[in-house]
């Protein structure tokens, strides 16, 4: 049964309708290159938030004590990190980690191994950036073996995309944010609503 993440949530009237509606989990993306970053001054809310499932901090570049101190004070259950580069130790933080992978590096089996790592996320790599692209990959190219730790998918999934992916790919969670939106960090609710639906008619 495929959990669902909704991510780049920007306004609190959004997480609440995803948690309504079904999400297994929410995500925040702190990293300032994206258009759905959430700035210091707009943090209080997702602190304040008592959601019923794991709040997810998504981070790209910033230091681990950057990071550390964003997870104290949202309240976040989760860290997702898109660069392996920078913290070769997931175990600096204090809550699972979410470790994102691009198609390649599950292919090549270039997979790292931490008891801190929760998941891995693969998304679509596209010059170098990993993630936030909101363009699908070909689903085909991962296979369907077992990883150390559940697959999470994302990358340009919609209500409409998302049936053929099921078909072809067996993840523990998909994790969804362009897809149903109305502008970058704007959710959509009919959009959300219907990928709720996709979701539960594929159960």
């Amino acid at each position: 049964m495929v959990k669902v993440k909704i991510c780049g949530l920007t306004r609190l009237e959004d997480a609440r309708l995803a948690e309504t509606l079904g999400a297994a989990a929410l995500g925040f993306i702190f990293a300032a290159e994206s258009r759905r970053f959430i700035p210091d001054g707009n943090r209080q809310w997702i602190r304040d938030f008592r959601a019923e499932v794991p709040k997810t901090g998504v981070f790209t570049t910033q230091s681990a004590e950057e990071i550390l101190q964003i997870v104290s004070f949202c309240k976040l259950d989760r860290v997702q990190l898109h660069s392996r580069l920078s913290f070769p130790d997931p175990g600096l933080f204090p809550v699972p980690v979410w470790q994102v992978l691009s198609p390649d590096d599950i292919l090549s089996g270039n997979i790292p191994l931490h008891p801190a790592i929760d998941g891995y996320l693969a998304d679509t790599s596209v010059n170098g950036k990993t993630g936030g692209t909101g363009i699908p990959f070909d689903w085909t190219r991962i296979p369907d073996f077992s990883l150390p730790k559940p697959l999470i998918v994302a990358g340009g999934l919609t209500p409409e995309n998302l049936p053929d992916l099921l078909k072809i790919v067996h993840p523990a969670w998909i994790d969804v944010s362009s897809g149903i939106e109305e502008s970058p960090g704007i959710k959509n609710p009919e959009k959300m609503k219907k990928l709720f639906e996709v979701v539960n008619s594929n159960r």
